[in-house]
């Protein structure tokens, strides 16, 4: 399934889940599943088909890392967007203890915080005291948050 991923050739993509039955929440050994992938490849019409397919959005693999935490790390909004949509839970940490809002804490992701910070849900303390270090110690960068 990777190398089908990796092909980028979404039409394919959908015909081996719908044809061959393939799970799209499959994963590999470390339980890195197809959605975190093509997340992670920024590939928002292999991640589209995934999500029709039933992936499970929220699922993490065996460091705890989700498709959103992906998304976020890189700075991907539209795919932020997209699993935000599809009810990607928010409110998740990885093995480390990062939340997704702590993964796009960097000047360069301010657009893929706001996204995060306009559609959180319950996120742990350790996220909000997070937000609010990165709040001072970036002054000129940060917006105004709801």
């Amino acid at each position: 399934m990777a190398r089908w991923l990796h092909q980028r050739d979404a039409a394919q993509l959908r015909q081996l889940l719908s044809t061959w039955a393939i799970d799209p929440s499959g994963a590999d050994a470390c339980r890195v599943t197809w959605l975190q992938r093509a997340t992670r490849m920024q590939w928002r019409e292999g991640v589209e088909a995934l999500l029709e397919a039933g992936a499970a959005v929220s699922a993490q693999d065996c460091l705890g890392w989700s498709a959103l935490m992906h998304a976020a790390e890189v700075g991907w909004t539209e795919g932020v967007e997209l699993l935000c949509d599809a009810y990607a839970v928010t409110s998740a940490l990885n093995v480390d203890g990062c939340s997704t809002a702590m993964l796009a804490c960097t000047p360069d992701h301010l657009d893929t915080l706001d996204l995060l910070v306009a559609r959180r849900q319950d996120w742990p303390a350790q996220s909000l005291a997070q937000l609010v270090r990165f709040a001072y110690a970036k002054p000129g960068t940060v917006r105004q948050w709801a």
